[in-house]
């Protein structure tokens, strides 16, 4: 609810310095069409005369009328101010944490190239503990972090935690984003090499099929994806083959 109204105030800040504008301009116009008119009406510019600030005359005769909406005017203009300015620095930080995920996850995959599992793995995690803090448990974000975490324990062969990552990575993708995002394939596809990994091929076999269906449908026939998906169902096929001889 919070957010809500924080996002409506914030979007509010343009009409409302729009309409400070027109008040703003529509008051000097008539003092100076008044003073305009009375020039040309007398030959001269008479400040006494009333008719030269009929705008600032009626203003002030109806007092009453405009204070109090000026004054609501002004109390909505600081809160759309605020609250703009709340969303410009809540999305500076969140630019900023999603840069330090993306670097620890860089450094993580140096580690991982190393041999350093250790190392990556607590990188991996530095980076899921900011993203679940940040961007919330359920982001899609967070999941490919999941992914890249399940990765390296897959690499290492702790099978059952790389399961359960990938498993709730991909129920992530497919809540956040459907069942027929790229990004849902892409977790299809990783549980389906895992599987295929440990020789769970009846397991893996409708994940690659159901993954290359959506690349197939999102990206085409001939996107790298695709082609890597189609060539993993291949492969699998042609060891679901083999098992059976």
């Amino acid at each position: 609810m919070r957010a809500r109204s924080i996002a409506f105030l914030a979007s509010m800040w343009h009409f409302i310095t729009w309409a400070w504008s027109i008040l703003v301009v529509g008051i000097v116009v008539g003092v100076l069409g008044n003073i305009v008119f009375t020039s040309i009406s007398t030959g001269n510019i008479h400040f006494a005369d009333p008719r030269t600030f009929t705008v600032l005359s009626w203003l002030s005769a109806h007092i009453f009328l405009w204070v109090p909406i000026l004054t609501l005017v002004a109390v909505c203009t600081l809160c759309a101010y605020f609250a703009r300015r709340h969303q410009q620095n809540m999305a500076q930080a969140q630019a900023v944490r999603h840069t330090s995920c993306e670097a620890l996850m860089d450094l993580a995959a140096s580690s991982r190239l190393k041999g350093d599992y250790e190392e990556a793995e607590l990188l991996n995690r530095r980076a899921l503990a900011i993203a679940e803090q940040q961007l919330g448990p359920t982001h899609p974000d967070t999941a490919t972090i999941l992914n890249g975490l399940a990765g390296l324990y897959q690499a290492q062969g702790k099978y059952k935690q790389a399961e359960r990552l990938y498993h709730r990575a991909l129920v992530i993708y497919e809540r956040a984003l459907g069942r027929n995002h790229p990004q849902t394939a892409e977790g299809l596809n990783n549980l389906a090499s895992l599987y295929t990994e440990q020789g769970k091929y009846e397991q893996a076999e409708p994940l690659y099929q159901r993954a290359l269906a959506i690349y197939e449908q999102a990206l085409g026939s001939d996107h790298a994806k695709t082609l890597k998906v189609r060539k993993n169902h291949i492969n699998l096929l042609q060891k679901i083959q083999q098992k059976g001889e």
